[in-house]
């Protein structure tokens, strides 16, 4: 079976499920193998979480810079977006 024929497949299993509480554990089941999955090819992608971090050390770690404020508001200008943030919201 090609993969395309197997998601075909998977989807015309998972249609049929009509039951709140099996369709949470199939989405439950999936979500996991596919985390598996990349964990296996990508074993560097996904790193324990620390008991503690400040703030501060991600932004050291991550070297983050920042933004500078007027540079942000004058492309924010440029845009000249006309929209509400509810009505791009609910674009989305």
């Amino acid at each position: 079976m090609t993969t395309l024929e197997l998601k075909g497949s998977i989807y015309d299993l998972i249609s049929k499920v009509n039951d709140d509480a099996t369709l949470n554990h199939l989405h439950d089941v999936v979500r996991d193998v596919v985390a598996q999955s990349l964990t296996e090819k990508h074993p560097d992608i996904f790193k324990p979480t620390r008991e503690t971090v400040t703030l501060e050390q991600l932004k050291k770690e991550q070297n983050f810079t920042g933004i500078d404020r007027a540079e942000f508001d004058a492309l924010a200008k440029e845009l000249d977006i006309q929209e509400s943030y509810e009505e791009l919201i609910e674009q989305l």
